[in-house]
């Protein structure tokens, strides 16, 4: 287990650097400081120059620049914009225009340590005869296996109107590039629009290849985070974490409010994020934006939370919903945040936990068993 947080640093000379810092608790640091001596410190001081990446063995701390995570390699790959004119060059996304690497500009939007990053890619173009131009690109850097796997699933898939296009990837670097979308996202307390991502869910969820069968859910390992805590520990139970639903669909895999979109200049609805994009269980999607409002509206109930979801979904021709299987996968989503609320170290987290895992423990198996 471990401590990770960023920070942005501001110099003298007015440059920008973005340093993460990840303390562990067992002996992680030593490890990563035997691979590579040249950044490694075991006296407890910080190096007084900013190197990519430094060790404090003693302290079990890692440090590193944006472009060091050694999950992510894409971030430093991407920083090299000639390597970048290249790799879309040979993919044909700008053609017959290619890309100005010295004109171009790269705007980090997110980045979640060796998890994720997002970038916009400001391309400044020109052609062969002279012809110049402007071009925009999302870019997701990912650790490389990951990148893979999200090729070879959105390549299956398809794709939708409502879906942005992936045009271009690199999977050894964990690099995809997506088309812009010029959207106003939802906030993630926003449930208004319920109606809207119901419909877009019954679309995204066709039926998968059926050699990929139905996934079952992961184990989480949240329970570390519950252990420590008698009350929670007791709350948390034991829950359930496979649930099979029968032949598998396509699922979002990390579906909430503020992963619906729309475009600004018309209105219309797009879905964001679909790194978790994989064959499924359909009911998990459905569970995780119910089982968000339920925290977000405390006085609301399991009925009332998913009805506007539910029913445009039916309406849309989604897969059968089984309402007691749905309402299991509820209680396990509200588990998850529960421990989420922990793990992020949030304001008041140890309340807001032990609240969730009551409304968990408070859904009966077949509380949804009955609806229309």
């Amino acid at each position: 287990m471990s401590l990770c947080s960023a920070y942005e640093l501001q110099f003298s000379d007015g440059g920008e650097q973005l340093v993460v810092l990840k303390r562990y608790r067992g002996d992680k640091a030593a490890a990563l400081a035997q691979r590579d001596q040249r950044t490694s410190r075991g006296d407890g001081e910080l190096p007084s120059a900013l190197l990519p990446s430094a060790v404090v063995s003693d302290e079990r701390l890692h440090l590193w620049c944006e472009g060091d995570d050694r999950e992510l390699p894409g971030p430093q790959r991407l920083g090299d914009m000639r390597r970048t004119k290249r790799l879309l060059a040979a993919q044909g996304v700008f053609a017959p225009l290619q890309l100005r690497s010295h004109r171009s500009r790269l705007t980090r939007l997110r980045y979640r340590p060796e998890r994720r990053a997002v970038y916009r890619l400001d391309a400044a173009l020109r052609g062969d005869d002279g012809a110049r131009g402007e071009g925009r690109l999302a870019v997701r850097a990912l650790p490389p296996d990951v990148a893979a796997r999200v090729v070879v699933h959105r390549t299956d898939h398809g794709g939708a109107s409502f879906l942005p296009r992936l045009v271009a990837s690199e999977p050894r670097s964990g690099l995809l590039f997506e088309e812009w979308l010029d959207v106003t996202s939802c906030a993630d307390d926003d449930f208004q629009n319920a109606a809207v991502a119901g419909t877009l869910l019954a679309q995204l969820h066709r039926p998968a290849p059926a050699s990929a069968g139905a996934a079952p859910a992961a184990p989480s390992g949240d329970e570390p985070l519950f252990a420590w805590n008698s009350q929670l520990a007791e709350l948390a139970g034991t829950p359930t974490r496979a649930l099979h639903s029968g032949p598998g669909h396509w699922t979002h895999g990390d579906f909430h409010p503020d992963q619906l979109a729309f475009t600004r200049d018309g209105g219309e609805p797009r879905l964001l994020d679909l790194d978790g994009l994989a064959p499924g269980d359909h009911h998990a999607d459905l569970a995780d934006w119910i089982a968000d409002e339920l925290v977000a509206r405390p006085h609301t109930d399991l009925r009332r939370a998913g009805a506007a979801l539910l029913a445009s979904y039916a309406d849309a021709g989604g897969p059968v919903v089984d309402r007691e299987h749905l309402s299991r996968r509820v209680q396990l989503a509200l588990v998850c945040r529960a421990a989420a609320s922990l793990r992020r170290l949030e304001v008041n987290g140890l309340a807001k936990a032990q609240h969730t895992l009551e409304l968990a423990r408070h859904i009966g198996a077949g509380a949804m068993a009955g609806r229309g």
